[in-house]
């Protein structure tokens, strides 16, 4: 049994605070099951402490393009889609209250 579950009371304590229920009796020995599971899980991450994970765990390998620099070269177009301009500022509506 997980040491977890070990301090685990009862299902219904955890199902209140999750927020679970009403569930039917049937469905009692299902979610004890369930959270068994879940618990021994969190066993898995107490043994793993905080040392480094797994390599598979790094960041990925896929290869990705290079960053380059492009230079806009549509600015007067973009300038003249916006309907109102204060001096060389662009006017926007009001976003926020």
């Amino acid at each position: 049994m997980s040491r977890f579950a070990e301090n685990l009371k009862t299902l219904p304590a955890v199902a209140h605070l999750a927020r679970l229920g009403p569930y039917p009796p049937q469905a009692r020995e299902k979610l004890s099951q369930e959270f068994a599971k879940i618990l021994e899980l969190f066993d898995v991450l107490a043994e793993m402490g905080e040392e480094a994970p797994p390599a598979s765990f790094g960041p990925s390998t896929h290869a990705l393009r290079a960053d380059e620099v492009h230079v806009f070269k549509a600015h007067e177009r973009l300038v003249d889609n916006f309907p109102e301009r204060e001096g060389t500022l662009l006017k926007i509506p009001k976003v926020i209250g």
